[in-house]
């Protein structure tokens, strides 16, 4: 801590630590990971463009990325069993749960159900700068 000094060559004692803020403006990570039924290139393909035809620009949205695995990276952490990933950061949690309500995403949903095996779903909420 640094101290302030008057002109005199008193030391001005510190301030008291600011309150913490009365909530917790945390951003929330939706990440979903697509197995498909048919694991092509283009069934893959289908899904990354109903993924930005339906699920960008919704409000609260600060980041949004939808794209293939990439084969390439082979080491043993990384997780072979999936097709396409979606990564969405909303501003909010608030913004987040109206998304899950927003009628482009269930449009999506029921469009592009019967093309995935698994979906496996993470969320989280994140410190960080939007």
């Amino acid at each position: 801590m640094v101290a302030l000094t008057q002109v005199d060559s008193r030391p001005v004692p510190p301030l008291p630590p600011l309150p913490p803020l009365p909530y917790h403006a945390a951003m929330l990570s939706h990440q979903v990971f697509f197995t498909m039924k048919q694991r092509s290139a283009e069934r893959a393909e289908n899904l990354i463009a109903a993924a930005n035809k339906h699920l960008t620009g919704h409000p609260g949205c600060v980041f949004f990325g939808c794209g293939l695995r990439d084969p390439d990276y082979q080491r043993p952490v990384n997780d072979q069993d999936f097709d396409v990933a979606l990564n969405i950061v909303f501003r909010t949690r608030a913004d987040h749960d109206e998304y899950q309500i927003a009628e482009r995403h269930l449009q999506f949903i029921d469009e592009q159900r019967d093309h995935w095996e698994t979906v496996r779903v993470f969320d989280a909420e994140m410190d960080g700068d939007a």
